[in-house]
């Protein structure tokens, strides 16, 4: 198996057991970049049940943003202090210690017509988890009281301004 492989399984099966109640350290790393192009944070959303390769957005440890479209894959790069900021903010929003399982059963488990699944996974060393939510966007007006779910829904629309920023040219948030 290749290092790349081991390393994806490795993260995979990190947010798997973080999903289903493994430990997770109780406060995140200090993010900074490195030379290492792995992905540590990503945004999908899809019907389809897991998430994509490419993500819709993957932030690399390098700074790198990726953005996927359907025609292609546009890049950019964050500074050290953007970098910096972006992984502090998900971190802040404690989105290492969301439970998925817990908020599917606080938000009563019933589907959203029609819904996508938003998909967002964190790994930093010691700090990873990989979080889905389906019809976010609805559930966050029907639930508005939810603190798991409001702050999900805050990182959720951080990298959905990062993917606009890439995808029309301007500065990144």
């Amino acid at each position: 198996m290749s290092r790349v492989a081991a390393r994806r399984l490795s993260f995979w099966a990190g947010a798997i057991c973080a999903v289903w109640g493994g430990a997770l350290a109780a406060d995140c790393p200090a993010p900074t970049l490195s030379s290492d192009t792995s992905v540590v944070l990503f945004l999908d959303i899809t019907g389809e049940g897991a998430p994509r390769t490419p993500p819709l957005v993957a932030v690399h440890a390098n700074g790198a943003v990726t953005v996927r479209t359907d025609l292609e894959q546009r890049q950019d790069r964050l500074s050290a202090q953007a970098f910096s900021d972006l992984l502090t903010f998900v971190t802040d929003q404690g989105f290492a210690r969301l439970d998925a399982g817990a908020l599917g059963a606080a938000l009563g488990g019933l589907p959203v017509a029609d819904a996508q699944v938003s998909y967002i996974g964190l790994d930093l060393p010691g700090c990873a988890n990989l979080v889905a939510v389906e019809g976010s966007v609805m559930k966050m007006f029907t639930h508005p009281e939810n603190a798991a779910l409001a702050a999900f829904r805050r990182v959720e629309v951080r990298l959905l301004d990062t993917l606009a920023a890439v995808q029309t040219g301007a500065p990144l948030p």
